[in-house]
């Protein structure tokens, strides 16, 4: 019987190893050919007369548009999947798309064998990377030699447990299945959970929330919701608050118990503050930037523009409540009226209207300008020294701004954000498949928030415990201090996130960066990896790091 020709192009070097070890494996199959790219894919079908196609997928967004090449070859089979592994797809000529459940050797084959059939179809299925790792090993019957998972299996390399863990080490298909109750939507947003690698172990505290499924408590005028430890049991450092105002939305005169952090996401936010010397300070501030109210110190906070702001608060205490603030309207209803005409010198009727419970969040008319503002303000003493905002987005010079090959980390603290003797933070930009490089913080634990993009996040700490975990926009990570971490950008867009500290100063430390300034003899006999392969090691904390095609 005349064996299904296949040509592999596109894919990254991993992805297709697994797929030519699960062909290798069929004796109906067989690798006609491979290419780098696309470019001359129509020729090279001719070429290896291929009965199947087999390329990378975008991970975000629609399914490529393959019919110039169905057209072109009617017969033709394209079967395409995503570089993380997540996805994988049979187009035909007429666009419909049925599940197909998990990816393993035996669907695959089953989807090859379909697109070298003559059907009008596009199925779709399903699956974390960890999955199809699993199924090539569980296809396999852990006799393919040639294979890299079995290869890594039979060194123990990337598989260091006993008993073994992860789908890699699972023989019987059934292991990897999960017939429920289940809900799918929420499980394909966590793969790295759902079925994690075989580096990680279980019994580290969750290190994963969302504002996504947080309480909001709406008004006219905004919205706000929190994240604090009391839902977040591992966050002990950080409070974090997600806030929505409206143009003229005015979050009331009020003041804490905690420090406050701010970063907007969207829009601009008009603020006033008033330090203990009695120094009033107004300011505008845009989207990318900061500003930091220290404890106690009366504040507030107002939308502005087309339509208003968004911005994320982080408090420095996890059990501080954006909902339990020392509020203006709470102080004069609770204080006998004699008392307010006496402090402020006027008639009791002067307070008869004040509202009897707290405003919160109310609909006001938009500021005026800021000029017209600052000055209604001046006190004698004059503006405070220290700005009390900040452009976190405007850091572009070190050592606050770090640019390895793959991103940026722009930071912020008590150095150059002077007002700022509280948190310390920094914005984080990783280029596709860019790496936020194994580091760890000696300093303080580390809150994160996810701004755009995907990424996966692996925790070390002694046991050993490890665990990888996913992240999303809105989501909320949280690190404790020493442990070691890495995040990685999963998706083919930026990813963007803030690392949030309380401590006055950002620190980290680079695993590379300490290895390669360990003598080389040392780490050579520790590791059994020759000086010279760890001389090519990164020197001096890249920071960030690009995609590895070696």
């Amino acid at each position: 019987m005349r064996r299904i020709r296949i040509l592999l192009a596109g894919m990254p070097p991993m992805l297709l190893d697994m797929i030519k070890d699960i062909v290798a494996l069929h004796a109906g199959m067989m690798v006609a050919g491979t290419m780098e790219d696309t470019a001359d894919i129509r020729a090279a079908v001719k070429k290896t007369r291929a009965d199947v196609v087999i390329l990378n997928e975008p991970t975000i967004g629609p399914p490529q548009d393959h019919q110039e090449l169905l057209y072109s070859r009617p017969r033709l089979g394209v079967l395409s999947i995503t570089s993380d592994g997540r996805q994988f797809f049979l187009h035909k000529l007429r666009p419909v798309r049925t599940a197909l459940g998990e990816v393993s050797p035996d669907s695959l084959e089953q989807a090859i064998h379909s697109s070298a059939q003559r059907s009008m179809e596009v199925l779709m299925a399903d699956v974390t990377r960890r999955g199809l790792l699993g199924g090539v090993a569980a296809g396999a019957g852990g006799l393919a030699a040639a294979s890299v998972v079995s290869k890594a299996r039979a060194q123990g390399f990337g598989n260091p447990d006993t008993p073994p863990t992860g789908a890699v080490n699972a023989t019987n298909p059934a292991s990897l299945t999960d017939p429920g109750p289940q809900t799918p939507a929420i499980a394909d947003q966590f793969p790295a959970a759902v079925s994690p690698p075989a580096t990680s172990t279980n019994d580290m505290q969750q290190f994963w929330a969302s504002f996504n499924n947080a309480a909001k408590r709406i008004q006219n005028g905004g919205w706000a919701r929190q994240v604090t430890q009391y839902d977040f049991q591992i966050s002990e450092t950080i409070a974090g608050v997600n806030m929505r105002l409206t143009s003229g939305g005015l979050r009331e005169l009020h003041w804490h118990e905690f420090a406050e952090w701010a970063f907007v996401t969207y829009g601009t936010c008009r603020i006033t503050v008033l330090d203990p010397v009695g120094q009033a300070y107004v300011a505008d501030v845009n989207e990318g930037e900061l500003w930091i109210f220290p404890h106690g110190y009366p504040h507030s906070l107002q939308g502005m523009g087309p339509d208003g702001c968004e911005f994320i608060l982080a408090f420095d205490d996890g059990r501080a409540s954006e909902f339990n603030t020392l509020l203006v309207t709470d102080f004069l209803a609770h204080t006998p009226p004699d008392i307010l005409a006496q402090n402020f010198r006027v008639p009791v009727d002067t307070f008869s209207r004040i509202p009897l419970w707290d405003r919160y969040i109310f609909q006001s008319d938009p500021p005026g300008p800021l000029a017209a503002d600052r000055a209604a303000v001046l006190s004698p003493e004059g503006p405070p020294k220290d700005p009390f905002s900040f452009s976190l987005k405007g850091v572009k010079e070190g050592p606050f701004f770090r640019q390895g090959p793959g991103g940026t980390v722009q930071i912020a603290d008590s150095r150059n954000f002077l007002a700022n003797k509280y948190v310390a933070a920094s914005l984080v930009t990783l280029v596709p498949g860019g790496l936020r490089e194994l580091h760890w913080h000696p300093n303080a634990d580390e809150w994160q928030y996810y701004i755009k993009g995907r990424a996966q996040v692996g925790v070390f700490t002694a046991g050993p415990k490890a665990q990888t975990q996913n992240f999303n926009p809105g989501d909320i990570g949280y690190v404790k201090r020493n442990n070691g971490h890495y995040v990685k950008n999963l998706g083919n867009t930026e990813l963007q996130f803030l690392e949030v500290f309380k401590s006055p100063y950002f620190q980290d430390v680079s695993l590379s960066d300490w290895l390669t300034h360990t003598p080389p003899a040392m780490v050579a006999a520790t590791f059994n990896i020759d000086p010279a392969e760890i001389a090519k090691w990164p020197k001096d904390k890249p920071e960030t790091l690009p995609l590895y095609q070696g």
